[in-house]
């Protein structure tokens, strides 16, 4: 008896995780309009602590796939249904666009402080200013996004770190493990 009271114990919180993740992805579709898309904008985050998949080599399909169902199978499936605190990070220097389908990556999820989340390894993403630039999560869509990023940054003189954060925005994951639209953004120095 005590197994099956554990095990519904452990059914009733992963059923409250998911309530809560619903209520509050219901309360996100009244949120303002979307950002104009592909014009950078000059931005102050706070600070997020993200789990992290292993380092990937390229971004080819197979990569991914198996990258995203490693993740995600040590995470759980509950994790799978709060799409807005997920996406990559990428070895990615704002000056090199076209190089985005080569760089190495991770997958990122926020974190949650429940007792019993798995252990996987964790980075944050720092408090500070970050240039950033909305855009349709396709190929065409972040080539796009970099190159708008590249050139502002130059007239602008910025000077961001050489690492890409790739952020979902949105309900569904459409494809590769991200959402139809998204944040690129790079830290400022």
């Amino acid at each position: 008896m005590q197994q099956a009271l554990s095990k519904i114990t452990g059914q009733l919180t992963q059923l409250q995780h998911i309530q809560a993740i619903l209520a509050q992805r219901l309360a996100a579709q009244t949120a303002a309009a979307p950002p104009q898309p592909y014009q950078p904008v000059v931005t102050a985050l706070p600070a997020a602590t993200y789990w992290c998949s292993r380092k990937a080599v390229d971004c080819t399909e197979a990569e991914i796939a198996t990258l995203f169902a490693e993740f995600y199978r040590e995470l759980g499936a509950a994790a799978l249904l709060d799409t807005e605190t997920s996406g990559f990070i990428t070895d990615l220097p704002v000056t090199n666009p076209g190089g985005y389908m080569a760089a190495s990556f991770r997958i990122l999820k926020a974190t949650t402080h429940h007792a019993d989340e798995p252990y996987i390894p964790q980075l944050e993403r720092p408090a500070g200013r970050y240039v950033r630039v909305w855009v349709e999560n396709t190929q065409a869509g972040i080539d796009r996004g970099l190159r708008a990023l590249q050139a502002y940054c130059q007239a602008q003189a910025l000077q961001p770190q050489p690492v890409l954060w790739q952020l979902n925005a949105g309900d569904a994951l459409v494809t590769h493990g991200a959402t139809k639209f998204g944040w690129l953004a790079y830290a400022l120095a």
